[in-house]
């Protein structure tokens, strides 16, 4: 087995290099491996109460 360094450039590299290590691909060697701060996704959301859907003019479209 060859071992190989690689400098990780992208803020997603980390997750990406975690997908792989799921996927038993690659190992990592070390103890001081620790993802970078986590993500936080803000979603909006919208009332959909008052909405009505015309199945029709949908299909018109």
């Amino acid at each position: 087995m060859e071992t190989v360094t690689i400098k990780i450039k992208k803020e997603y590299a980390n997750r990406i290099l975690e997908d792989l290590k799921a996927l038993d691909a690659i190992d990592f060697v070390g103890e001081n491996l620790t993802r970078s701060k986590k993500r936080v996704f803000n979603a909006i959301s919208v009332s959909t109460k008052t909405f009505k859907f015309n199945r029709d003019d949908a299909n018109e479209r």
